[in-house]
């Protein structure tokens, strides 16, 4: 009769011999190290599976951020226009003699002429629509003290600006002087 050991199992205890002990252990622990393994491959199947929608949230944020980019894109005519808001607008505060910083945003600058031409003007809490009306009424006066000299500040800015030709003028002046 073989030397037979006893072995538990599942909660169940057998005979087998020595060698058969020996494969079963082998084998459960190579069970053991797989089924660790497998929890390991898990997890980090989980932290890459959280990661991909991570990313994916995050590619759908940038998807509608391009959108929005997209649909406030300004075409020509729209920087055109804004370019000629802003040179009436500095215009206009030159004339009246406003100091103008590079911290103040149009508004500001409207602001700015507006109580120079205004002293008593109350602007606080007054919307965009009321400065732009204000702002051309100042431009109005500005025209009426200056005899209608100075350009048309509140008629499409499409020529360049008074300063510009001025400049034109003296530089065209010099170079005539020089040729001569």
């Amino acid at each position: 009769m073989p030397d037979l050991k006893k072995y538990k199992l599942d909660g169940v205890e057998y005979e087998a011999e020595a060698p058969v002990i020996t494969a079963l252990n082998k084998a459960k622990d190579r069970n053991d190290e797989l089924e660790s393994e497998n929890k390991t491959l898990t997890l980090d199947k989980t932290k890459v599976e959280a990661e991909r929608d991570g990313f994916k949230d995050r590619i759908d944020e940038l998807e509608k951020e391009l959108e929005t980019a997209k649909s406030k894109k300004l075409d020509e005519a729209e920087i055109k226009a804004a370019v000629e808001r802003r040179v009436k607008i500095l215009d206009a505060a030159h004339v009246a003699k406003v100091e103008v910083t590079d911290s103040m945003d149009e508004v500001a600058i409207q602001k700015a002429v507006i109580i120079s031409i205004y002293p008593n003007a109350k602007l606080d809490d007054k919307d965009a629509v009321y400065i732009d009306a204000r702002f051309d009424g100042a431009i109005d006066e500005l025209e009426r003290r200056n005899d209608g000299k100075m350009r048309e500040l509140n008629s499409d800015a499409s020529d360049t600006s008074s300063l510009a030709k001025e400049a034109h003028k003296k530089m065209v002046a010099r170079l005539e002087k020089k040729e001569a």
